[in-house]
């Protein structure tokens, strides 16, 4: 059973009988899209897309000019932010690790797998991170 708020309640008894339902119904569906969180996006083999620096090879990021491993450390930032965000108790999912370390750690990790996409490198980097990830905002 979905419980409505006073004002929701009242917003949606004013009116018409068919209008009473219709805003019943949109605000139980508008409430159950706020409760239910992100929803995995992905396709039913677990694939997804790819934009940006994420789809070159490890061996292209090696190569790559300081300019473009800073466009790909904004890349790797954002996916990270973004992992943030859809991961449940989860605040910082680097927890501790510097940018610094983590760009060392993505070098590594590409050096031993040149022909890997730097997207699977960071997605390896995010796993391995995770068990120390800061769960709670420090404030």
């Amino acid at each position: 059973m979905i419980s409505l708020s006073r004002r929701q309640t009242a917003c949606a008894t004013s009116g018409s009988g068919a209008r009473q339902r219709l805003a019943t119904v949109a605000l139980a569906i508008l409430w159950c899209g706020l409760v239910a969180g992100p929803a995995a996006a992905m396709d039913k083999q677990g694939n997804f897309n790819i934009r940006g620096a994420g789809t070159v090879s490890c061996a292209t990021y090696l190569n790559a000019t300081p300019k473009q491993k800073r466009h790909a450390e904004t890349w790797w930032a954002g996916y990270l932010s973004a992992m943030n965000r859809a991961t449940p108790k989860t605040y910082d999912i680097m927890g501790n690790v510097t940018t610094a370390a983590a760009s060392r750690w993505l070098q590594a990790w590409c050096q031993k797998n040149p022909k890997r996409r730097f997207a699977e490198a960071v997605h390896a980097m995010l796993q391995a991170a995770y068990p120390n990830r800061q769960q709670t905002s420090p404030n």
